[in-house]
């Protein structure tokens, strides 16, 4: 075995210069046995080749004591989506069904659930014939995603056992839903000491609308400390069956109280319910203290269908919370309630910008075609806050048609570069021939990703090909000015797909394929455990490259493309756990930075989870960035915001008046908060 180990050894990719080769990472653990750290093991088992398949089958037999043999296990899972699939599973499964050592059966088990449905048939057999029945359980609650209905008396035991994990007893109770082989057994569940089990008992007893399920999920609704999924799902599935009264205001107090993905739920179940049940609910959160229940009550009413709902918006507006009040004019201007018109011009002379901004914008939906207030709005394109004036400017680009045109070219060339964005945004929506020159001669005065917003004004509005050279625009306007009319936006946009395959051919400055435009980037790198998996490409010299060098490389690659250049600055974030700046602020783009960034980077050895919020709060600091480049392989699993809906929200807010866009890199697979945070800002999504 060792002869063949080091033959394979001798194939294996090496690793980058100043870290040890894959020879002399597994020589060692031969010398330090169990006192070599976990993460040694994971850099071995992440090249994912058949030398490091050989080695941890070495390393399992070779290590003594159980928590070194169980992380041998645990690593067995970076070969999911290899050619050794197959081999691993095989592993896998001799370990579940043999183990003496419980811990390391689960482990097994657990391994193998990432393996997803290729891994079903050797969950299931570890679920009929494993020794150790804390491993046999865990392998049945694993199997409930690929269930056979040979597998109900599996379940059956799995949810009856109270040798089983709560996690794992719920697993069963949802696998058994409302059958009636199953249901005295969920029943029984309703009193079940862990209240994960209860919630899974209410989610599959709640279309029978029994008694001692009702009473469980109110006890569940009214409790103010219950925050978790399972109880609060089981109990909205109930109640929103049960609908008695006052059970929505008990789906109230879930949603106010708890993360966004329980939200959602409960706003959901609340639009079944009678508006004389959820409007005095919403209008009792709206005056209390409670921000969280406020805002819910706000999502809540927004998309309620019923006159009472304008009404307690309104009242809203009253709040002394300027999240509040920004939050309750979002809600009115989406619902097109006319009658908050007054009530809402009173708080254009909120004192919060914010709040201000958030009134402009919903008096503009509501009022379109207002001649006094496209002259209000020109007022507010000169106000102090940046704020304001950007919600003027999208404001005016929307429905200030002409007469907005004046203020629209004061804001081009606002101190503010947000506000400026702004201005050109609004000025592409708009599409007016009188906007043209404006926004060549501001072409002349802009660099770096600005540039490429009035490039792409001018072309929205044109269909014209030119980039972002002024002069290509100029000698254009000067020829067809006169006759030029405006096409309309379905030719434009058949020529912008066109324009857009041809610059994608072309050879500019990119990051995995998204142009480098910006002056003022942030590249957003995560540095996860993850992103140390081998990808199959191969870099110079022929070796197998992590993720984790494949981006290095690419940015590299990125920061070549534009180290001639003047005047461009750039920072580095790496993420994993936690979050951590090359600097505090973007430093100029040239050999020297481009050499000590990369040098920041390549030290740091990818390990732990996905801190997506701390690392985008980082790069968001410095007030001068315009353009953010985040790359990632999974989604948030760490730091104070990891639900994506939610994080999706956070970001919005602070990027409502900064214009900052952000192009999502995902890699491996599709990542749905990459997309929209991208689509959010007018950033590009791809995946690689």
């Amino acid at each position: 075995m060792t002869v063949a180990l080091l033959l394979l050894a001798s194939l294996a990719p090496q690793s980058p210069p100043g870290m040890p080769t894959f020879a002399e990472m597994v020589e060692r653990v031969r010398k330090e046995g169990d006192l070599v750290p976990d993460d040694l093991l994971h850099q071995i088992a992440v090249f994912q080749d058949e030398a490091a398949f050989a080695a941890l089958g070495e390393f399992h037999g070779l290590l003594a004591t159980a928590a070194k043999r169980r992380q041998v296990v645990h690593e067995y899972r970076h070969f999911a989506k290899t050619p050794l699939a197959e081999r691993a599973i095989a592993r896998l499964g001799e370990v579940g069904l043999a183990t003496k050592d419980e811990a390391e059966g689960r482990e097994a088990v657990a391994a193998l659930a990432t393996y997803e449905k290729a891994g079903a048939e050797a969950l299931r057999s570890i679920a009929k014939g494993a020794g150790a029945p804390p491993v046999r359980l865990e392998a049945i609650a694993k199997l409930v995603p690929h269930r056979k209905e040979e597998d109900f008396p599996l379940f059956l035991e799995l949810a009856g056992s109270d040798r089983a994990l709560p996690a794992s007893r719920a697993a069963g109770v949802r696998a058994l839903g409302s059958d009636e082989r199953g249901i005295e057994t969920v029943r029984k569940a309703l009193s079940d000491p862990s209240a994960t089990v209860r919630g899974a008992a209410l989610e599959a007893i709640a279309k029978r609308r029994e008694p001692a399920a009702i009473a469980l999920a109110r006890g569940f609704a009214a409790d103010p400390k219950m925050k978790d999924w399972s109880p609060c799902i089981g109990a909205i599935a109930v109640l929103r069956e049960e609908k008695g009264r006052g059970d929505a205001e008990l789906v109230f107090a879930i949603g106010s109280r708890t993360e966004a993905g329980i939200r959602a739920v409960a706003r959901k179940a609340l639009r079944e319910f009678e508006a004389r049940e959820v409007v005095p609910a919403a209008a009792a959160a709206l005056g209390g203290k409670d921000r969280g229940a406020a805002i819910f009550a706000l999502e809540v009413l927004e998309k309620f269908p019923h006159p009472d709902a304008g009404r307690a918006l309104r009242r809203a507006l009253e709040s002394s919370d300027p999240a509040v009040v920004s939050a309750a004019a979002t809600a009115l201007g989406a619902r097109g309630e006319a009658e908050a018109v007054p009530d809402l011009r009173k708080e254009t002379a909120n004192a919060d910008p914010a709040a201000r901004a958030a009134v402009i914008g919903a008096l503009t939906d509501l009022l379109p075609q207002d001649a006094d207030w496209r002259r209000r709005l020109g007022q507010f394109a000169e106000d102090r806050d940046r704020e304001v004036r950007v919600a003027a400017a999208l404001a005016l680009g929307r429905h200030g048609g002409a007469e907005g045109l004046a203020a629209l070219e004061r804001l081009l060339a606002d101190r503010e570069p947000s506000v400026r964005v702004a201005a050109t945004q609004g000025l592409a929506a708009g599409r007016l021939k009188a906007a043209i020159p404006m926004l060549v001669g501001r072409l002349k005065r802009e660099r770096g990703r600005l540039r490429e917003d009035l490039a792409e004004a001018l072309r929205r509005i044109t269909g014209e090909p030119f980039g972002r050279e002024p002069g290509d625009w100029e000698r254009w306007w000067a020829g067809e000015g006169e006759r030029f009319a405006v096409p309309p936006l379905a030719d434009v946009e058949a020529r912008a797909a066109a324009l857009a395959k041809a610059r994608a051919e072309a050879k500019t400055a990119t990051f995995y394929g998204v142009e480098f435009l910006s002056e003022r980037a942030v590249f957003v790198l995560d540095a996860s455990g993850s992103m140390a998996e081998r990808t199959g490409t191969a870099a110079p010299g022929g070796k197998a490259e992590s993720r984790y060098e494949v981006a290095l490389r690419e940015l590299r690659r990125a920061l070549e493309g534009r180290r001639n250049e003047e005047g461009i600055r750039f920072n580095l974030v790496l993420f994993a756990g936690n979050a951590d700046a090359w600097h505090e602020k973007m430093q100029p783009l040239d050999a020297r930075s481009l050499d000590l960034a990369l040098g920041f980077a390549s030290r740091r050895v990818p390990s732990g989870g996905t801190n997506v919020h701390d690392a985008l709060a980082r790069a968001f600091e410095d007030p001068e960035v315009d353009t953010i480049y985040l790359l990632s392989d999974g989604e948030p699993s760490a730091g104070p915001v990891k639900d994506p809906s939610l994080l999706r929200t956070e970001v919005r807010g602070w990027n409502r008046f900064r214009r900052v866009v952000v192009h999502g890199i995902s890699i491996g697979t599709s990542s749905a908060l990459l997309e929209g945070l991208a689509a959010d800002s007018g950033g590009k999504s791809v995946k690689r």
